[in-house]
């Protein structure tokens, strides 16, 4: 639990996973709109997202 009243987001990528810059930085912004889209506004909390697998790199994600 965090003790500001924001919630935090951080992803980590890292570059031996993906050497390219352009997908990393597109998979960090995917992640952080689906969080920005459901994030709960009355609980702040730290999260912390660190990619340990390589993924293949989708053209579109659909944030629902």
């Amino acid at each position: 639990k965090n003790k500001n009243q924001e919630s935090r987001l951080v992803v980590i990528i890292p570059a031996r996973l993906l050497k390219s810059s352009v997908v990393r930085n597109g998979i960090r912004r995917r992640v952080k709109e689906f969080f920005r889209v459901k994030k709960e506004k009355n609980f702040p909390t730290d999260i912390v997202v660190l990619l340990r697998k390589k993924v293949e790199s989708k053209p579109t994600i659909n944030i629902q």
